[in-house]
């Protein structure tokens, strides 16, 4: 089996570390022919993300694909993503993470309309093509927003904001 990440960073990193583990052959698309951050066993090819020939041939002898590309990118995952149908791939998995964008009144977030427009073309690509996909909705990153900080504020000084009266639920 082969896995192809578009991207590292908060997400990519730690799913080529499990990867890895887990004995699969990690293939990392990039920009850059030696991105400094990854593991020892990964499998670099450079790409142009702006270009579906070069992404066709970087996805060649490839299964499946994991985008793990940041907000700034997602609409960029649909050359990715014809890409992949050129190239014979599997699987597809979009940049989700985070929260379910197969329900509606999520989808209809303006945050989240850009991954609803992907979950959108993959449907449609893969309703004419090999192409299947999986849509992976882990919830919030608790420990990701700690350490960002993106919710409780910064905790080396031991201090959280309350919202609302610190009473009211949320997801």
């Amino acid at each position: 089996n082969h896995i192809v990440f578009q991207a590292t960073g908060n997400i990519g990193l730690p799913d080529i570390e499990q990867l890895l583990a887990a004995k699969f052959d990690v293939t990392v698309l990039s920009r850059s022919d030696k991105p400094s951050t990854l593991p020892a066993g990964v499998t670099v090819r450079k790409v142009d993300y702006d270009s579906v020939e070069s992404l066709t041939a970087a996805l060649q002898g490839q299964d499946a694909v994991v985008s793990t590309v940041g907000a700034a990118a997602l609409a960029g995952q649909k050359k990715i993503i014809d890409a992949a149908v050129a190239a014979g791939v599997q699987r597809f998995l979009p940049s989700e993470f985070g929260n379910d964008t197969t329900d509606p009144a999520i989808r209809a977030l303006a945050v989240f309309v850009p991954k609803a427009e992907v979950q959108d073309y993959l449907k449609e690509v893969s309703a004419k093509s090999q192409l299947t996909y999986t849509i992976l909705a882990t919830g919030p990153f608790l420990d990701w927003g700690i350490q960002v900080p993106f919710l409780l504020g910064p905790l080396k000084e031991r201090k959280a904001e309350g919202f609302d009266g610190g009473d009211v639920a949320f997801s």
